[in-house]
């Protein structure tokens, strides 16, 4: 019987399988009932397959965000998506970045890494996600939930590694 909580499932099959490396499972229900789920699908990405790329590349566009907003006071974050070469993330920053700037900034993003942080996941309704950037003085997000409202949607997910909590849809890797 489902109560509500489901199992680790990476931790059930690492045990079963020996030598699998899981890089992360995203697990969506679809629920027609509150208690009864009518679909489940399960998508166990290990580091052989394809889309496995993009989610460590968007992973790493985080830990960029947090290393830039690490360095610089008042930066306002736009997104940060993967592409075929690997992935960006837009900001706002008070001045353009030098060579400088980019040697510490993956310098932060190693060390970041080395903190071996959790990517934690939860979800907020539309107008609790746009009190929380409101009050953290990101416009670009307050803007990019409007329009997800405006498409329907009446809550949003986040995603946070260590102090950094960002709007994401995910997924990530389960540590830095």
């Amino acid at each position: 019987m489902w109560n509500g909580r489901l199992p680790n499932i990476t931790q059930i099959l690492c045990c079963a399988i020996p030598d699998l490396f899981i890089l992360t499972v995203t697990i969506r229900l679809g629920i027609v009932l509150v208690v009864e789920p009518t679909q489940i699908i399960l998508k166990i990405l290990t580091k052989k397959d394809q889309d496995s790329l993009n989610v460590m590349r968007h992973s790493c566009a985080h830990i960029m965000a947090r290393a830039v907003m690490r360095k610089f006071e008042g930066v306002q974050l736009a997104f940060g998506p993967t592409i075929d070469g690997g992935f960006y993330y837009d900001f706002e920053l008070s001045r353009p970045l030098t060579p400088d700037d980019l040697t510490e900034l993956e310098k932060r993003m190693k060390k970041i890494v080395k903190g071996n942080h959790k990517f934690e996941t939860w979800t907020k309704p539309i107008d609790e996600a746009i009190a929380f950037f409101k009050e953290q003085d990101q416009p670009y997000k307050v803007e990019l939930i409007e329009d997800l409202a405006k498409k329907g949607e009446t809550e949003v997910r986040f995603y946070q590694q260590d102090s950094f909590v960002d709007l994401c849809a995910g997924p990530h890797v389960p540590r830095t």
